[in-house]
């Protein structure tokens, strides 16, 4: 009969293998139309080896996160894990990165603002991984709102007091106030349609509060403001 702790560690593996897919499907969608904006383009003759290698850099730097991403979850059941120190800035501009071909796809403007250039210990692609998570979630909610055709996230980095407040903001909906309790529970979802979805928030929030010892909460203000607060 298998321990408690092996039991355990069964359980996080599992959780980890889940994680790691749900999040490799932004990625996977990037390269996807990546390939796909490719093809239109030689069909209608307008190919050129600018445009080739462009396109082509962007499929390897997605994979290449893809790849990282793998070894970050991999460190969840290591006990060395090692931090290093990052520019916040940097790691909300790769997220961006990484989604603008979704975004562009849906007709989603997203703007960063910040304050200055801040540097943090921690694992930047675990930051990445969060905002990812994030803004994926702001896309559904504004595709939800059909009558909104300004749909817009924005990313704020500020100083507040011995806190770094990190901020990712639509302007849709907003969350209903009988789920808002909720939407970081494991496997939760508001659409019973969809198999699977519920661990992007649920991972987030673990990622946030177990690595980095910050906090993360949700509140609605002409829109859904997901505020990450991380300790300086």
């Amino acid at each position: 009969m298998k321990s408690d702790i092996e039991l355990g560690r069964l359980a996080t593996v599992g959780e980890m293998m889940g994680n790691i897919s749900h999040q490799w499907k932004q990625p996977l969608n990037n390269i996807s139309l990546l390939v796909l904006n490719i093809d239109q383009t030689y069909r209608k003759g307008n190919m050129t080896l600018e445009y080739m290698e462009d396109k082509v850099d962007a499929i390897e730097e997605t994979i290449e996160y893809m790849t990282q991403t793998i070894e970050d979850f991999s460190d969840y059941l290591s006990p060395k894990r090692s931090k290093q120190n990052f520019y916040i800035n940097d790691s909300v501009e790769k997220a961006m990165e990484l989604t603008m071909p979704m975004l562009n796809a849906n007709a989603i403007d997203i703007v960063f603002y910040a304050e200055d250039d801040y540097e943090y210990l921690g694992r930047k692609n675990e930051l990445t991984q969060v905002l990812i998570i994030l803004i994926n979630n702001a896309k559904e909610a504004l595709m939800k709102d059909a009558k909104n055709t300004t749909k817009q996230i924005m990313i704020q980095l500020e100083e507040e007091g011995q806190d770094l407040i990190l901020k990712v903001k639509d302007n849709g909906l907003g969350i209903s106030e009988k789920i808002k309790d909720k939407i970081f529970d494991a496997y939760f979802s508001t659409n019973e349609n969809q198999k699977g979805r519920g661990l992007g928030l649920y991972m987030s929030k673990k990622i946030i509060v177990e690595r980095f010892r910050a906090s993360i909460f949700v509140k609605n203000d002409e829109g859904a403001i997901f505020t990450i607060k991380l300790p300086l």
